[in-house]
Order: C-alpha cells, then structure tokens, then sequence
C-alpha cells in the first residue's frame, strides 16, 4: 500500500523521498482522507518544517522479521566497529556509517543521515536501485 500511495500522490518515489513535486491527482469530493493528505503534503506555510508530514507509517499484524527485511543499517562511525559490522552483514544488510557530530545535538545528524540515504537509494552502494 504505500507505494500505491506514493505513485498516486507524488510524481516519483525520489519526489516522496525529498517532498519535491506532487502528483496531478484530485481527490473525489467524498474521498476525505485522500484529500486531507493532499492538502498535507502541499502544505507550505510559514511554520518550522517537519519530515514527518508526509512520512507514511504502517501497521502489520504479525511480527516483520528484520535480519530477512533490512537492507542497510546506518549507524554512527564510531558504532561501525568490526563485529557490529560483521553481524550486520552477516544478515545480508549493508553497514553504511555516517560522521557523527559528537559536539552537536542528534537532530543535527538527520541531514547526514538524509544524505546516506539517498545515496543508498540511487544505487551508489550497490545493493539497490530505485532511482
């Protein structure tokens, strides 16, 4: 289901990604969900923004079995130590460090984060490839 969300309401998965271009699509008037996110998403008022306005969350009813479903762990340099890096390997994911701001406070790190990402994402550490 979110990815039939993304293509309905964004114009790419990248767009998703980085809330760039919204997609054309227009709501029936009864459908007041759909219209409630839209109106979400093309929001751009004056207020200190937040990612989590467009972020898609899920339920699931059974337990996600993460070694089998995880394709990266993206951890703090200083965690990537050998064995914490062999045991994410190990389940087939790749360990992808970023250089934490020891000094600065951890919200500081999301645009480092944001950036391992999307480099993930575009293909640069092999593993996948969406964009």
């Amino acid at each position: 289901m979110p990815g039939r969300l993304v293509n309905l309401f964004w114009s790419s998965d990248e767009a998703y990604f980085s809330s760039g271009p919204t997609s054309n699509f227009v709501p029936d008037v009864m459908d007041f969900e759909a219209k409630s996110y839209q109106e979400l998403i093309r929001f751009n008022g004056k207020g200190e923004f937040d990612d989590r306005a467009s972020t898609i969350e899920i339920q699931a009813g059974q337990v996600v079995a993460l070694a089998q479903n995880t394709l990266a762990v993206i951890l703090p340099e200083e965690f990537a130590k050998p064995q914490i890096v062999k045991k994410i390997e190990g389940f087939g994911a790749l360990a992808l460090p970023y250089d934490h701001l020891g000094r600065g406070r951890p919200n500081e790190n999301v645009a480092l984060i944001y950036s391992v990402v999307k480099a993930l994402l575009r293909g640069k550490h092999g593993k996948v490839k969406y964009w």
